[in-house]
């Protein structure tokens, strides 16, 4: 047997410390990456469910020739009755009838999509720490679909 092993001392409390810090920010940046990829998904299906209501709204409009004022007049016919109020953040979807047109909005937190991420129809708001998106189609577009490039949400 080796004397040398028994005479060496223990780790360092040095050398813990710096392990222990290199973990710590390992599991920091796992953890603030997860949450912005959690935050892109959300935005993404918002994108989806914004899209779904524009489209009922615009079958509604074609049954009844009226748009309508709220999301509880398209259920069930329309939208899923398990369909939910608010997007994946908790904010509201706003229903806007107009003449010719609807416009449909919500919420996100600021700065997880750029103005980049949609088409034409799509119109984005900063307001304070939040971002307004709007949809609005006009009664002649029945086949427009909202279009988004994925690459550009949040950290793609």
């Amino acid at each position: 047997m080796d004397s040398n092993i028994l005479k060496k001392g223990g780790v360092g409390l040095l050398e813990v410390v710096i392990v222990l810090t290199i973990i710590v920010i390992l599991i920091t940046t796992v953890a603030v990456s997860s949450k912005k990829q959690r935050q892109v998904n959300q935005a993404q299906r918002t994108l989806n469910e914004l899209n779904t209501i524009v489209t009922a709204c615009t079958q509604y409009y074609n049954d009844t020739g009226a748009w309508p004022a709220y999301l509880a007049a398209l259920r069930p016919k329309y939208l899923s009755g398990q369909s939910d109020d608010n997007n994946a953040f908790g904010f509201p979807y706003t229903i806007i009838p107009g003449g010719n047109q609807v416009m449909v909005s919500t919420t996100i937190p600021a700065g997880i999509v750029t103005d980049k991420s949609y088409g034409a129809e799509v119109i984005i708001v900063a307001s304070g720490s939040n971002d307004i998106i709007s949809v609005t189609r006009p009664v002649t577009t029945g086949n427009w679909r909202l279009k988004y490039d994925k690459k550009y949400l949040y950290n793609q």
